[in-house]
């Protein structure tokens, strides 16, 4: 809009000196001369300049547009390799998930089998403490009828040895 405004007022100004300007004015170029009144040279030089702006604008937008188109390319390949990247790294904590899941059933498994051998052990360790039980007690009746048998003996003897005592001293008096 303000482009429009501005030729506008630049083509205002233009006819205003036009009219105040009526004399031809001789213009030579390489190998010609021409005879043009001012308002025409004024009005040529300000197409010409208007169409080298354009030209210029138009190749600085095709330059904006290509290196634009780059960079998107670029974008568009960062994107596909970031997008590749979250990929093989979801692919790679799936892989170590599975992994780290195969890991721990099989501790499971040790575990319970591990259970299942103390459990084993446990039962054999109470049947044999309860035979031995049962042997000490029976070992224990044994060394205490073994013992009163001792202590019959013993009594006996102690008796013979205090008769012959007895017997000895009487015999001395």
């Amino acid at each position: 809009m303000g482009a429009i405004i501005g030729i506008v007022l630049l083509l205002l100004a233009i006819g205003v000196i036009a009219l105040n300007m009526n004399p031809l004015v001789p213009i030579s170029l390489w190998f010609t001369s021409v005879t043009l009144p001012v308002w025409t040279v004024i009005a040529g030089a300000l197409v010409l300049g208007l169409l080298i702006a354009w030209l210029l604008a138009l190749s600085k937008g095709t330059k904006n547009r290509e290196k634009k188109k780059e960079q998107e390319d670029k974008l568009r390949v960062a994107d596909l390799s970031k997008k590749e990247a979250v990929d093989q790294a979801k692919q790679d904590s799936e892989a170590q998930l599975i992994q780290k899941n195969a890991e721990i059933e099989g501790l499971k498994k040790q575990v319970s089998s591990l259970e299942e051998e103390m459990n084993k052990h446990l039962a054999t360790t109470d049947i044999q403490s309860e035979q031995k039980t049962s042997t000490t007690k029976l070992a224990e009746a044994d060394v205490d009828q073994q013992e009163l048998k001792s202590e019959n003996v013993t009594d006996s003897i102690r008796i013979e040895p205090d008769t012959k005592q007895t017997r000895t001293s009487k015999n001395k008096r």
